[in-house]
């Protein structure tokens, strides 16, 4: 499959303002990743098929069920999960 020139600076732009954005905030959400993959496989015409295992199905489903439990009961707490990676 080529690739035409137009489609490598399109993934370049992409790429390049997805970084920049990494960049200002120095982190990188799941959501920002899931973005930076849409935007790609977009631009290349790739369709996508997202194959999430049932293990992380059942967790996200416990974590939205524990967090309308606090949001009842308690303050509002805020939907963002740091993570140290160094």
């Amino acid at each position: 499959m080529g690739v035409s020139f137009l489609k490598v600076f399109a993934i370049f732009a992409i790429v390049s303002g997805w970084v920049k954005k990494a960049f200002a905030d120095g982190k990188v959400s799941v959501k920002e990743g899931l973005e930076l993959v849409t935007q790609l496989a977009e631009a290349l015409e790739i369709p996508l098929e997202w194959d999430i295992p049932e293990v992380v199905s059942d967790i996200a489903e416990d974590v939205l069920v524990g967090q309308e439990a606090v949001v009842a009961e308690g303050p509002e707490i805020e939907p963002v999960i740091e993570h140290d990676s160094g």
